[in-house]
Parts: structure tokens; sequence; C-alpha cells
């Protein structure tokens, strides 16, 4: 299981862009990385991208209005704690190197270099079917049409 604690609402550029930041804690390493919204996209975004042929859940939506009220951060916070305990319960996207990156990186610096390896990954989209071996010989497409 996952957790999400501790919504922090931080700024940068100085004081110019503020955002929201949570705590994540899988329970496999209890090892607390910090993540942002954008954060989030960016992972479904990959894993769309990795596994074409799996039913990626949809993240909770940004909110245009009211972002930074007490009552839509804790729906949020509740909504993508059940979001990333969903992706961890699936066999296969829980163990992918993306994931392992998203739950499990914590400098700036190995972040960068996990989002751009990533992004190049090359089982991505129609990749991913480059992956899948077939043993023995193919069946002959015309046995299946009499």
């Amino acid at each position: 299981t996952v957790e999400i604690t501790e919504p922090i609402k931080k700024q940068k550029f100085k004081g110019m862009k503020s955002f929201m930041s949570y705590h994540i804690t899988p329970s496999t390493t209890n090892l607390t990385v910090e993540r942002r919204y954008k954060q989030f996209d960016w992972f479904h975004d990959r894993l769309t991208e990795k596994f074409p042929c799996f039913i990626i859940p949809p993240l909770p939506e940004k909110a245009v209005v009211g972002k930074y009220q007490q009552t839509f951060i804790e729906f949020r916070r509740e909504k993508l704690e059940l979001w990333l305990n969903r992706i961890g319960r699936h066999p296969i996207i829980s163990h992918c190197n993306v994931t392992n990156h998203f739950l499990k990186c914590h400098e700036e610096k190995n972040w960068k270099e996990g989002k751009r390896k990533a992004e190049a990954d090359k089982t991505a989209r129609s990749g991913f079917f480059m992956t899948v071996k077939c043993d023995g010989p193919l069946p002959d497409p015309l046995s299946s049409e009499r």
C-alpha cells in the first residue's frame, strides 16, 4: 500500500508560482518521496504510453478555482492515494521501472535522469508489441478462416 500525507503548499520563482506537494510513502520501502500533481500527471502519461493494452485509471481532475482550499486539498490527497494504491495492486505495472522511479527516486538530479530514460523507453507505445514473443511456429492465418 501507499500512503500520501502532508499536502504542503510550496512556491518557486520567488513566490510567482505556487503548487501543492505531497509526501508519498510506500509500505514496501517506508521511505518518503515528495511529488507534485504535475509529476503524477507525468507518471500517468508514461504508464499510458508504456502499457497501451492496459486500462490506466484516470487521475483526479485538476482544479482551476479553489485548488488551495482545505476541502479540495484533502479530496485530491484521498483520490491520489486511491489511484496510487490501485496502480500498486496491478501485477505488472506495480513492478515496472517507471513505477519504481516514481515511488523511490529522491534526488532532483536522479529524478530528471530517470524521467528522460522513461520518456525514451523503446518498449512504450507500439514498441510494446515488439516485446511479445511467440514460442513455436506461427499459426496459419488462413486455417482460422475455414
